[in-house]
């Protein structure tokens, strides 16, 4: 899109990705039609919003996260989406615009057409050198990069850092961390965990990822929290983003997306640095993906029983008393804690 190209209102942008729904899945009747050939010219704007969305839907592009919050889609539209997904998931979809044949796992990359793609020639940078960190069990590491920021790098955490003259890359593939970012405009701070991506300039947050569970908390300045959003338990190409300051916290789950903002205490803020560990609504898996980073014996939850991993506990223990952790276990969830089986502590459901 060049930069001529006018800007369209969040409607003006839905209105025509439905009229391209409905275009492409041939239900038109002859009203319809009719109702589509009088609103596309109504308004030349109608016409030049019409084109962006045949681009977009045929150019399977990548997203403009700048100009749609899927928060703003209307009604309509998220209906046309599940009804998009649900079509998706079947065993087989044929797409007659392109004559491309999909197999159900596509949904996510053919939800990436809801926004027009920037389009144009992108300066290609060399690659960085990736520098890997990763601390013990029970350990807590700080972390000086390169460019004056320092990373505080939890027990048993794992945690990648590529610097390139435009950014800096983080990727905190598992455990926690709390970043103290070196303010440069030039070069945006940007941390991934699984799904979830966390944008800054100069600021101090922690970024937690255990059990499929990411969670951010900000202690100064201001983050942008982008994960992708969530339509019935199913992830999609828009981007969900939230704006984090100072006392603010959000999290992001597989199946639900990007939460509401909430607030914390000041003095609550990456209590695991003191081996304080607090949870509020936190999957059992989320707490013994925690509990592993302490643990010189391996704890898992029994294959199969996956409805006890998802049950969740408001609850605090001491990093340095897993055994205090796993007795109070059977008081909160019908659950025995097994600890004789080949050196493995196993939390099964309770018969």
């Amino acid at each position: 899109m060049s930069e001529s190209d006018p800007e369209f209102s969040i409607a003006l942008r839905n209105e025509a990705l439905k009229w391209r729904i409905l275009v492409d899945e041939g239900e038109l009747d002859h009203q319809e039609k009719e109702a589509f050939q009088e609103w596309l010219g109504a308004d030349p704007l109608h016409e030049q919003a019409f084109d962006q969305a045949t681009t977009m839907w045929d150019a399977f592009g990548t997203l403009d996260r700048e100009k749609v919050c899927p928060e703003h889609l209307t009604d309509t539209i998220m209906d046309r989406l599940r009804a998009l997904i649900t079509r998706l998931k079947a065993p087989a979809f044929s797409v007659r615009a392109t004559g491309f044949a999909l197999t159900g796992v596509a949904a996510s990359v053919l939800l990436a057409i809801l926004v027009l793609p920037q389009i144009g020639r992108q300066t290609v940078m060399p690659k960085p050198e990736v520098t890997a960190y990763a601390t013990e069990l029970g350990r807590i590491q700080t972390i000086a990069l390169s460019d004056g920021s320092a990373v505080t790098l939890g027990p048993a955490s794992k945690l990648e850092v590529a610097m390139a003259t435009d950014k800096r890359d983080v990727t905190l593939i598992s455990g926690a961390a709390v970043f103290d970012v070196t303010s440069d405009p030039n070069r945006p701070f940007i941390v991934r965990a699984e799904a979830f991506e966390a944008r800054v300039v100069g600021t101090v947050f922690d970024v937690r990822s255990n059990g499929g569970v990411v969670r951010l908390s900000v202690a100064e300045g201001t983050v942008e929290a982008r994960h992708p959003f969530v339509i019935d338990d199913t992830s999609t190409s828009l981007i969900s983003t939230r704006m984090i300051t100072a006392g603010q916290r959000v999290e992001a789950r597989p199946k639900s997306g990007l939460s509401k903002v909430q607030t914390f205490e000041a003095d609550r803020f990456a209590l695991w640095r003191e081996n304080r560990l607090r949870y509020n609504e936190a999957p059992l898996t989320e707490l013994v993906a925690d509990a592993n980073r302490y643990s010189s014996v391996p704890i898992t939850i029994e294959a199969g029983a996956t409805d006890i991993g998802q049950l969740t506990v408001t609850f605090g223990y001491d990093g340095n008393d897993i055994d205090a952790m796993l007795g109070a276990l059977p008081a909160m969830f019908p659950v025995v804690v097994d600890r004789d089986v080949d050196k493995t502590i196993i939390i099964r459901p309770l018969d």
